[in-house]
Parts: structure tokens; C-alpha cells; sequence
């Protein structure tokens, strides 16, 4: 899958536009989450949480690919965002997939 090569080495995707155009959706912000005032991160955020969907939904049989990619995003998430439920935000975004 083209997504893992997006990730970044810190964990975290940031290329929305570039996910979204490979997805084919136009995921811009996901409930439950306010926006946040620094908007670069936001928007890590919001792609970070779109690239772990897309794992869930459309390569779900390769897990074993991507599970430890999957692992290292979910420790940036936890750290940058620690009172977010990542679970619930992954699950809604898992919907628009």
C-alpha cells in the first residue's frame, strides 16, 4: 500500500489532500474532535487517523504489513493527543472510508 511510503519517520502522516485523492474521499475533520488551534497539527491529526481507516478498511487481510506501522502512529497520537479517544475517532473515520 502506497500510504505506508507517506508516513513520516515520527509516526504521523500529514499529507491529507494526498491521502484523500488515493482514498478517494474528502475527509476534512472528524467528529468529536474541536478544532485545534495550531492547524499543521490538526491537520497530522486528521491524516494520521485517515491512514490508520484506510489500513482497517482496505487492507485489512495484509494487517501483518501493517500493524507495526499502525503501532508507531498510535504512540504519536497518544503522545501529541492523550485525551482524544483515538479508538472512537479511528472508528468514525473508519465510516467515511
Amino acid at each position: 500500500m502506497n500510504l505506508i511510503k507517506l508516513q513520516k519517520f515520527e509516526g504521523y502522516w500529514d499529507d491529507l489532500d494526498k491521502i484523500n485523492k488515493m482514498l478517494g474521499s474528502n475527509v476534512q475533520k472528524i467528529d468529536g474532535v474541536d478544532s485545534l488551534q495550531n492547524k499543521e497539527l490538526e491537520n497530522k491529526f486528521i491524516a494520521t487517523i485517515l491512514a490508520i481507516a484506510a489500513f482497517h478498511i482496505r487492507a485489512q487481510s495484509e494487517s501483518n504489513t501493517w500493524s507495526m506501522i499502525e503501532q508507531k502512529a498510535i504512540a504519536w497520537l497518544k503522545s501529541n493527543f492523550p485525551n482524544i479517544d483515538l479508538d472512537k475517532a479511528i472508528k468514525q473515520t473508519e465510516k467515511l472510508i
